[in-house]
């Protein structure tokens, strides 16, 4: 068989003519693969004659593609995953209940809607609107791409369903075009074997018997359908070469089903299909009889994934829209024909024989582990040990063992089991979960050990935390999250109780507090960490607002705290700016009702619109601020920290709404801020000389849509502004403040938040993404 090997993968690519892609690979910021970096900067950033650099694939992205499709690889060291602009990620297994992603794989333009590893090799396929995409997961490449529309074996539609056939020496691909297609894995290039049409509508998912030769296929069309696909059999290849003639054939057709079959599931010897639909209920169907044999009514949404346990496969896990994971012990299974009964002892007595015939060389153990798992990959099943299925063996009732809400009610897409059992994955709406199965007892939960969550609104405000590897971003779904930007996950989550539009973060006497702004009017201030050696950075009462600051009678547009923390200002939908005092360290009082309630220590009127930014410069000497009346003011700030005074007002600074503004950094800009419209200009000016203030040194047409963001890098060289097509531009922040790099996520969707530090920036979009990009100054390392 050809294989493709992670060290001679690239030799075999050579013999194929195939053309390697390079994809996004890099595992953290501060990645040691530096020869991966380099590929990606080169494949993916280009400069054009200009000398305009070309960014079109993130760093990382944060974020869950709705419904993700998930997988485990066969030696369950890694797990895939979707991300929310249609990359693959690939995680590691740390093998202390943490995974971190170790490659991602860029390629897909669109939602992704399957993927699948290899059984052997270091490969994963993946399926979705764009194609069949055929990748070296190790090394973060595309090795074959099948595109939809332009190649002339592809589908002519979304491809949605895949499985491996005979230890992955086939693939089976199913689409909305309601077509099979079945690629050949043993050839050199992956041909094409043979399309069949299945179908009368969309092919949703497979089944694999390899023992007994069958593939069930279902579709929208409410009907199962099975293959015999004994021609597929390696050893049978040669005479389909010799007699085209010869092709996979229909073995029986299964109705019964009210709605889209979505899931499906052999028992172990073959003799049994379940299959899960969108009319809420499982069948189990013989395939001997051609017959339904029961049907299971325990859900109320659709049952989207189902999976048999157990060493006599009594125990049946299923999952549902209805947001619930069921462990379902069966009861007899009675036949239509003859009235005969199929008991559990009978399951076990034929997987005894199946084991024995193994033991003695007969069967393959690995022909025995390909008979369920798509992924063909070996596995231990699991009994259920004492006080398990033999209490109430002779039942003719299913028991539901538990039945929980893994993702708080959110109706759950997809769900992956590990080869060997011990892991189980669940995709919910943005947030995917990996928990740890018990190992005697499937009554007990399981228990959750890594998550991958994504925002399930726009992100409106990123905050990268100085001095770390996480950064913030708050949504119009109501929660703040913290994330660590190496491994992509959640560490904290602070709930709003309202849109999140702004925040910002204070750190003074070993605390670090995060101020949220949004339409609640309140601000809140939340607890980040305490350097100190009792903290705890999971304690719940850190997830509750420390402080909060009572004053507007608006939504809350914007926020700024100064260098020093003792002030914070505030300005939104009332047209005000309040300032506050801050005394930290503040002390948790535990609970909202025990809050530090503060109320604003000054006002200012002046603006007649919105308040859409404000910021301090360095040294808290100055505050800007800007507002959808076109105006921008500049106020001097007390010496003893607690006012604000009108120095410059420049009524007319832009020829629209005003709707960013940001203050230059360090000895390089730190005298200049920088103000950006709605018409997509940015204005330039001078603070070294407040007479001259009232009028840009430089006015420069950025981009032809509206301005949503603007920032200056940490180290104050270079400023960055984003837009509502999505597209993300940098400039020189000094004279000639000429352009840097472009950055297109190839979406267009608005680009809403920007954070800045020394070598990479981090964006929020209204998809709910979070991006990281390099500045486009120098190469990160």
């Amino acid at each position: 068989m050809f294989k493709l090997s992670s060290n001679d993968i690239s030799n075999k690519l050579e013999k194929l003519g195939l053309e390697e892609d390079i994809g996004c690979s890099s595992s953290s910021i501060n990645n040691n693969n530096n020869n991966n970096n380099n590929n990606n900067n080169n494949n993916n950033n280009n400069s054009n004659e200009d000398g305009i650099k070309k960014y079109t694939s993130p760093i990382k992205v944060i974020g869950v593609q709705g419904n993700s499709c998930i997988g485990f690889s066969p030696d369950d060291s890694r797990f895939a995953f979707v991300s929310g602009n249609g990359s693959i990620y690939i995680a590691k297994d740390m093998k202390n209940d943490s995974f971190e992603i170790e490659n991602v794989l860029t390629g897909h333009s669109h939602s992704v809607d399957c993927l699948l590893f290899h059984p052997k090799d270091p490969i994963l396929v993946s399926g979705g609107f764009d194609g069949i995409f055929i990748w070296d997961y190790i090394k973060g490449f595309i090795i074959k791409k099948v595109l939809t529309h332009k190649d002339v074996d592809s589908h002519d539609s979304k491809v949605e369903a895949l499985a491996w056939l005979y230890n992955g020496t086939s693939l089976v691909t199913g689409s909305k075009d309601s077509t099979i297609k079945i690629w050949d894995f043993i050839e050199q290039g992956y041909p094409l074997l043979e399309t069949i049409a299945a179908h009368k509508a969309p092919v949703t998912c497979f089944s694999v018997n390899n023992e007994s030769n069958i593939l069930a296929s279902a579709g929208r069309d409410s009907s199962v359908k099975v293959w015999d696909i004994s021609t597929l059999r390696p050893e049978f290849r040669g005479k389909r070469s010799d007699d085209s003639s010869i092709k996979v054939t229909i073995q029986s057709t299964l109705e019964g089903h009210m709605g889209d079959v979505v899931s499906m599931y052999f028992s172990r010897d073959g003799s049994m299909l379940f299959s899960g639909a969108r009319d809420n209920e499982i069948k189990v169907w013989s395939i001997k009889e051609q017959s339904e044999i029961r049907s299971i009514k325990q859900h109320k949404g659709d049952v989207t994934c189902l999976k048999l346990l157990g060493k006599d496969q009594s125990i049946l896990m299923t999952s549902s829209i209805d947001g619930t994971v069921k462990s379902i012990r069966l009861g007899k299974i009675k036949s239509l024909i003859g009235n005969d009964v199929l008991q559990i002892e009978e399951l076990t007595k034929e997987a005894q024989i199946i084991e024995s015939q193994a033991i003695s060389g007969n069967i393959s153990i690995n022909s025995i582990n390909d008979i369920n798992d798509p992924n063909a990959g070996e596995y231990l099943d699991i009994g259920l040990g004492g006080g398990g299925i033999g209490d109430d063996v002779n039942s003719d009732k299913d028991k539901v063992l538990f039945s929980f809400e893994l993702h708080d009610g959110t109706g759950i897409g997809a769900m992956s089991f590990s080869n060997s059992l011990k892991l189980m994955a669940t995709s919910a709406d943005r947030s995917i979960r990996i928990w740890r199965l018990p190992t005697s007892n499937y009554s007990d939960k399981p228990i959750l050990i890594h998550e991958f969550v994504g925002h399930r609104g726009p992100v409106n405000t990123v905050q990268i935390l100085p001095n770390s590897n996480s950064i913030l971003s708050g949504s119009t779904d109501y929660n703040v999250f913290l994330y660590n930007l190496n491994t992509m996950k959640r560490e904290m989550v602070f709930n709003f109780e309202g849109s999140v539009y702004t925040m910002c973060v204070a750190s003074k006497n070993n605390q670090t507090i995060v101020f949220v702004g949004g339409n609640h009017y309140d601000i809140k201030g939340y607890l980040i960490n305490q350097n100190d050696d009792n903290n705890n950075f999971n304690n719940n009462n850190n997830q509750l607002p420390i402080v909060q600051f009572n004053g507007h009678s608006g939504k809350v547009q914007t926020i700024a705290i100064n260098s020093d923390c003792t002030m914070l200002v505030s300005g939104g939908n009332d047209f005000d700016i309040l300032v506050w005092q801050i005394k930290m360290p503040y002390v948790y009082r535990g609970g909202d009702e025990f809050n530090q309630l503060q109320k604003p220590i000054n006002r200012q009127s002046f603006h007649k619109g919105h308040i859409t930014g404000l910021c301090f410069s360095d040294n808290g000497k100055y505050l800007i601020s800007s507002s959808t009346d076109h105006s921008i003011v500049l106020w001097m700030v007390n010496s003893n920290g607690k006012k604000i005074s009108r120095e410059i007002t420049i009524e007319h600074a832009h020829n629209s709404v005003v709707s960013a503004i940001s203050f230059g950094h360090g000895q390089i800009s730190s005298q200049f801020f920088y103000s950006g419209s709605w018409e997509g200009s940015i204005r330039v000016f001078d603070t070294s000389n407040l007479k001259k203030c009232s009028k840009s040194i430089h006015e420069f047409k950025a981009h032809n849509s509206r301005l949503s963001s603007l920032t200056v890098s940490s180290d104050g060289s270079i400023l960055i502004a984003s837009f509502s097509d999505g597209i993300i531009k940098t400039f020189s922040s000094v004279r000639p403040w000429s352009p840097i790099a472009v950055y297109s996520p190839n979406e267009n969707t608005s680009c809403n938040a920007l954070s800045s530090n020394s070598s990479f920036f981090v964006s929020g979009s209204d998809n709910g993404l979070i991006r990281c990009w390099p500045t486009g100054n120098e190469p990160i390392n």
